[in-house]
């Protein structure tokens, strides 16, 4: 510790001491230092002149060269669930008509399967009547037969047997229509619900088809936008598993349904989007899909867009090189254009060109960092014919 403070002592001592020696210097240099002083102050002056010079030519040439990302295609979330391609509810059976149920609950069935069947109360009464008719009947028959000496009661037996053949024949085309066996439409799951219950309204069997489809929702600002045979990102939110799909219905009727993720001043439109894989879709589940609008229709400054007789162009950042890139101008704004053109996203160009540019020319080192400012996304947005901004 001694010697740790003996050399800060002796430090100390050393500056003190130089302090000391350029003050004497300065006394009996009076005129010397003055002119040293005067020289230090004007290479100061020029110094910092040349580096302010510099730092504006730089900040110039930085302003000059300023670029404008291309953004990424846009991409409009589709909420929705997964949806069974086909369902079909059966209602509750009324007046004890249920004759005899053919399936369990949960049970798979293919198309044309016999699932239940049912009987008309009302059929089977008239049959009842007619059966006791046929009882008469053939009673009555019996009677005449034993008597039928010397066959006099021929004519009778044969009315009675007319009549006989007449009931046999209504029962027999009421019976088609007694009993009636209710088959699956198409291939699926059948889940048996509460027969007990005494609401009408409640189906007692439901058949839902093995196959599933994405039903989800799109606002009208996204609806022209979503297109039949689009491909989809598709994520199950529960599993985060990921799969693809494919726009198969774009609705033009508002829905009623309402989500928390819909806006209240907004109308919303159905869409709905086949699975590419089947494997592992729950009915239910819920799953948002990721739809790319790949365009070539952009929205960039207007200051980036130059015009030259009738034709108009941008001034692309290629490695360093400037590349004139053509563009088709669909609407112009005061702060900012619409355009169509083969720039991709990622793709660089100038946002403050000049027409003294060439395509080849190199873009000078200070001009080549990106000190752009973010653009806000309400600079985007164009006014129309009326000055209201175009959402």
């Amino acid at each position: 510790m001694a010697k740790i403070k003996g050399f800060f002592g002796k430090i100390k001592n050393a500056i003190i001491s130089g302090f000391k020696g350029f003050g004497n210097f300065i006394k009996n240099h009076k005129k010397g230092t003055a002119v040293v002083v005067v020289i230090l102050l004007a290479a100061g002056f020029m110094v910092g002149t040349d580096y302010v010079r510099r730092t504006k030519e730089e900040q110039k040439i930085r302003e000059k060269y300023e670029i404008y990302k291309i953004p990424a295609y846009e991409n409009i979330d589709i909420n929705g669930m997964v949806t069974p391609r086909e369902s079909k509810q059966y209602a509750n059976p009324e007046n004890n008509s249920l004759s005899d149920i053919s399936v369990e609950n949960g049970q798979e069935v293919n198309d044309g399967d016999l699932l239940f069947t049912t009987k008309d109360n009302s059929v089977i009464e008239q049959i009842n009547v007619l059966k006791s008719q046929l009882t008469s009947l053939n009673s009555q028959k019996s009677r005449l037969s034993k008597n039928n000496k010397d066959n006099i009661n021929n004519e009778a037996i044969a009315s009675i047997n007319a009549q006989i053949s007449s009931v046999e024949a209504q029962i027999s085309a009421l019976n088609s229509s007694a009993y009636v066996k209710n088959t699956a439409p198409f291939a699926g799951k059948v889940y048996i619900n509460d027969q007990n219950s005494t609401d009408m309204n409640t189906s007692f069997i439901s058949l839902v088809s093995n196959e599933f489809f994405m039903k989800g929702y799109v606002s009208e600002d996204d609806l022209e936008k979503v297109q039949i045979d689009q491909t989809v990102s598709i994520k199950v939110n529960s599993s985060d598993k990921k799969m693809t799909g494919r726009i198969s219905y774009v609705s033009d009727r508002p829905t009623t349904t309402k989500t928390k993720e819909m806006k209240d001043n907004l109308s919303y439109y159905e869409v709905d989007i086949s699975f590419e894989d089947q494997e592992g879709l729950v009915n239910g589940f819920h799953v948002d899909a990721d739809l790319e609008i790949v365009s070539n229709e952009y929205k960039v400054p207007t200051t980036a867009v130059l015009k030259s007789g009738d034709s108009a162009y941008v001034m692309k950042d290629l490695d360093g090189i400037l590349k004139k890139q053509e563009v088709t101008i669909v609407k112009t704004g005061k702060n900012v254009t619409k355009i169509v053109t083969n720039l991709e996203p990622g793709d660089k160009i100038l946002k403050h060109p000049d027409k003294s540019m060439k395509e080849g020319d190199a873009i000078p080192s200070a001009g080549l960092v990106d000190k752009s400012p973010k653009i806000d996304p309400e600079e985007l947005k164009i006014p129309d014919v009326n000055g209201q901004i175009e959402e």
